[in-house]
C-alpha cells in the first residue's frame, strides 16, 4: 500500500491528495493512472484472495470477500441435546464440533445382616466420550441420548447406561455397579467411545465390598464432572452428564433394602461454526 505522493510531485507534505491553493502557488494533486491502478489492485487482491471471481456487474464484492474471510471459522451457536431428537443445523453452519457422552451406570444396591452378605454396592461406571468435527452435508441429523442406568434395589446390581450418538460418533454407556456376591461387588466399568478424532474411555466406578470389608462405592466421574458418592441408606445419583451413580451401603447391617444412585443421562453437545 502506498500514498499518492509516491507517484506525483503535487501531493501535500504527508503524501496525500490536496486541492491546492492557487493564491499561494500550491498546485492541486494531479490524478494519474499509476495511482488509480494501485487502488484497483488493492481492491482486486481482497476479492480474489477470498476465492471470489471478479464480476463487473457486482459492486459489492469487496464486502462479500471480507464477510467470507472473517466469518469463516467463527462460532455461530451451541446446542445441547439432553434427550434424543433431531438436530437441524442453523442457517450458515458449515461444520460442527460434537462432544458425545454416553449415560452413566447406576450404583449397586445393598441388603444384608452380616459382612458375608451384600452390605455395600459398587459405584456405576461413567459413559464414554467421543469428540469429532464434521462438515454439514445433510438437512438434519438423528440424535440419540442415552438414559442413565437405574440404581440397583436391594442386593442387585445397578443398570447400565445407554449409548449416545450422532452421525457415527458414539459414546457407550457406563456399566452398573456389580452384585455377584459379597466378595464381588466391583464398580461398574466405563463405557467405550468411537467415531471421534478423540475417543475417551469412561471412568470405572469404585468397588463397594470385598468380603467383610466395606468400601465406598462412589460413582465414576465423566468427561463433564463428578459422579454420585456412595450413601448410607441410599446411593447418590450422578450429578454431571454421563457420570455414575453411587452405591448404597448399610453399616448397621439392618437387612433393609437400600437402593443405589441412578446414573446421569448422556449428552450430545454441538458447537456450530460458519
Amino acid at each position: 500500500m502506498r500514498k499518492v505522493g509516491s507517484t506525483t510531485d503535487t501531493a501535500d507534505s504527508n503524501g496525500e491528495y490536496t486541492n491546492g491553493n492557487v493564491a499561494n502557488g500550491i498546485s492541486p494533486t494531479i490524478i494519474n493512472a499509476e495511482m488509480l491502478n494501485t487502488f484497483q489492485r488493492e481492491l482486486v487482491s481482497v476479492v480474489e484472495g477470498a476465492g471470489i471471481a471478479l464480476d463487473p456487474e457486482d459492486d459489492g464484492q469487496v464486502l462479500k470477500a471480507m464477510n467470507k474471510m472473517f466469518n469463516d471459522g467463527r462460532l455461530l451457536d451451541i446446542i445441547r441435546f439432553t434427550s434424543s431428537g433431531t438436530y437441524t443445523p442453523s442457517a450458515g453452519t458449515k461444520y460442527v464440533k460434537v462432544t458425545v457422552t454416553g449415560a452413566g451406570g447406576g450404583g449397586g444396591g445393598c441388603q444384608g445382616t452380616s459382612g458375608t452378605e451384600s452390605l455395600s454396592g459398587g459405584g456405576g461406571g461413567a459413559g464414554g466420550t467421543a469428540i469429532a468435527y464434521f462438515a454439514i452435508s445433510q438437512a438434519s441429523y438423528n440424535v440419540v441420548v442415552g438414559a442413565g442406568g437405574a440404581g440397583g434395589i436391594g442386593a442387585n446390581p445397578g443398570g447400565n447406561g445407554g449409548a449416545s450418538s450422532i452421525n457415527g460418533v458414539s459414546g457407550a454407556g457406563g456399566f452398573g455397579g456389580q452384585k455377584g456376591s459379597a466378595t464381588n461387588l466391583a464398580g461398574g466399568a466405563g463405557g467405550s467411545a468411537s467415531g471421534g478424532s478423540l475417543n475417551i474411555q469412561g471412568g470405572f466406578g469404585f468397588d463397594g465390598q470385598n468380603g467383610s470389608l466395606i468400601m465406598a462405592g462412589n460413582g465414576a466421574s465423566s468427561y463433564w464432572g463428578g459422579g454420585g458418592r456412595a450413601g448410607s441408606g441410599a446411593g447418590i445419583s450422578g450429578g454431571a452428564y454421563g457420570s455414575g451413580g453411587g452405591g448404597a451401603y448399610d453399616p448397621s447391617m439392618s437387612g433393609s433394602i437400600f437402593t443405589g444412585g441412578n446414573g446421569a443421562s448422556g449428552l450430545v453437545y454441538i458447537e456450530e461454526y460458519y
